[in-house]
């Protein structure tokens, strides 16, 4: 295999594999260079060294398995949580101050 992929190399190389047309010219040339894409009749893809270079890639963060990533994950959990409570303690409020009750009963 060639040598290592810079990070803006691996990241064109993904959008390729992804099928993604917003591709930089100079990375993608340097790709077909070194065998990893080429050209076909809807555009660029990946040569069969590019698609083992893509699954030896090490997988996007956001990519893995749910629960792989505890910390994103409980953080955004988090967050729809508080955001849910939110929505039904101002429901409850809006629903009470029409009914001409005290917004903070």
């Amino acid at each position: 295999m060639p040598r290592s992929l810079s990070l803006p190399e691996e990241i064109e190389l993904r959008r390729v594999a992804h099928g993604s047309v917003m591709i930089d010219p100079l990375i993608v040339a340097r790709l077909r260079a070194v065998a990893l894409v080429e050209e076909g009749p809807g555009g660029l893809r990946l040569t069969p060294l590019g698609r083992r270079r893509v699954d030896a890639l090490p997988q996007a963060p956001l990519l893995k398995p749910q629960g792989a990533v505890p910390a994103i994950s409980s953080v955004i959990a988090s967050l729809l949580e508080r955001a849910d409570r939110r929505t039904r303690k101002n429901g409850a409020i809006s629903r009470s101050a029409s009914a001409g009750g005290s917004p903070h009963a």
